[in-house]
């Protein structure tokens, strides 16, 4: 029997299967063994846990299913359709607070579960949520009468906006107008604690929000109910074209997207040492090179624990590995250059390379339009050994999860999305930096 190294890519299609009440989502993983082979129509049984308030939180759903692969290693299944073993997809509090996922797998097709990953669910609650939260604050439709028409216009005409007081009620016409200067405003409640307080749903085809940091977000709803957000676009930043790392010599080019300036290339610092070695903090960079051949590095870059690519700092956004004014970037950085190319669902497509060159074929979605130029330097092992070349392009981000995991941003030969793992932090990945 092969031991799966399970690359259970999670492609969250966040495709709701009913439309007008949704209670299920759909999951894809591409399941292979540690030499990276694709595991081809293999029997599978896997147990699907919804965790609610973190990875350490509590399972307030479980199911689980029986699959078989196809020939090309995919899993597909609609979560919220398995076998119930506790609890209730539609009594999910999705709006209360965060959710994971926490897969489970039997590769003999039993129930013998050993768990493979956790990964917070973002796109597909929000599309939930919409059936939970709250009290619909219904809106008059009706046509105003010709009476309300030309009430309505002598409001204009006489006062203009209308400055509210506390607990005011405005007739249903077609123009009223609430202008208040101080204090707070309440929709649906008679306490606001905000500035705007609504108690209910809040209906809009567009949102703006300036984030703690002054970046602009534009949040609007996809097709299937997923949040899509792009951060505004300022223009030219004056990034430049290209940097040299004062220490060793090498030049990186550089690449603006949206409203950050990244290197266009893997980082290559450090000395290399053997696959079989942990690198430690020892005053010296150290990298591993796939296979542990020299060349490897020269075209893909090093590859890093994440202590070493943080240089053993726990602060997100440190310099960490990266030259003098540019740091790992976080999960902040890299949800604004996600954002900004389109979100999970097409965002990878446009960070790989354009051609099958260093990536396997089909190489789905590849367009490099970004100029970013994501390589598949592949994954240095917990044992020492090296899979995946061609395959996976793995980058670290500066947040971890727990004393042994941290977060990874991973784009794949096979689609054309990102995904976002929690992984062990002594795999070996690639890395790249972001200006400050």
């Amino acid at each position: 029997m092969k031991k799966i190294f399970l690359k259970l890519v999670f492609l969250f299609s966040t495709g709701i299967i009913i439309a007008q009440t949704p209670q299920a989502f759909k999951y894809q993983a591409i399941a292979r063994d540690e030499a990276g082979n694709i595991l081809s129509n293999w029997e599978i049984g896997m147990r699907v846990s919804i965790i609610e308030g973190g990875h350490d939180g509590q399972a307030v759903y479980i199911e689980t299913h029986q699959i078989t692969s196809n020939i090309y290693g995919m899993i597909n299944l609609v979560i919220g359709k398995g076998n119930v073993q506790k609890g209730a997809f539609n009594s999910i509090s999705w709006g209360q607070s965060s959710h994971s996922i926490k897969i489970e797998l039997d590769i003999d097709g039993g129930s013998n579960y050993k768990e493979t990953g956790t990964s917070q669910l973002y796109a597909v609650p929000y599309a939930l949520y919409a059936e939970q939260a709250g009290a619909i604050l219904e809106q008059n439709t009706n046509k105003p009468t010709n009476h309300q028409q030309s009430t309505s216009k002598r409001r204009q005409s006489n006062s203009g906006n209308r400055t509210g007081t506390p607990n005011s009620k405005f007739p249903a016409d077609t123009s009223s107008y609430l202008n208040v200067n101080v204090g707070n405003v309440g929709i649906g409640t008679t306490d606001p604690q905000e500035k705007l307080d609504v108690n209910g749903n809040v209906k809009t085809n567009h949102l703006v929000l300036t984030d703690t940091n002054g970046v602009v977000w534009n949040f609007s709803a996809g097709p299937f109910g997923e949040q899509i957000s792009t951060p505004q676009y300022p223009g030219d930043m004056n990034c430049g074209t290209s940097m040299v790392d004062e220490r060793d010599g090498q030049v990186y080019p550089i690449v603006q997207i949206g409203i950050q300036c990244w290197l266009a290339k893997n980082m290559n610092i450090g000395d290399r040492i053997d696959g079989s070695e942990n690198q430690t903090d020892n005053g010296t960079i150290e990298k591993y090179c796939y296979n542990n051949v020299e060349d490897s590095c020269d075209i893909y870059g090093g590859l890093y624990q994440w202590d070493e690519a943080m240089q053993y700092s726990n602060d997100e956004g440190v310099q960490g590995i990266c030259p003098t004014g540019w740091h790992v970037p976080s999960e902040y950085d890299w949800n604004i250059l996600i954002g900004y190319l389109g979100g999970e669902d097409i965002a990878g497509g446009k960070l790989k390379e354009a051609d099958t060159i260093h990536w396997d074929p089909p190489n789905v979605g590849a367009t490099n339009e970004s100029g970013f130029t994501a390589l598949p330097g592949g994954i240095r092992l917990y044992n020492g050994g090296f899979v995946n070349l061609g395959y996976d392009a793995c980058f670290w981000s500066s947040m971890e999860i727990n004393g042994s995991h941290a977060w990874r941003r991973h784009l794949y030969y096979n689609h054309d999305e990102v995904t976002r793992y929690g992984y062990d932090k002594t795999l070996g990945f690639s890395a790249r930096c972001l200006k400050d």
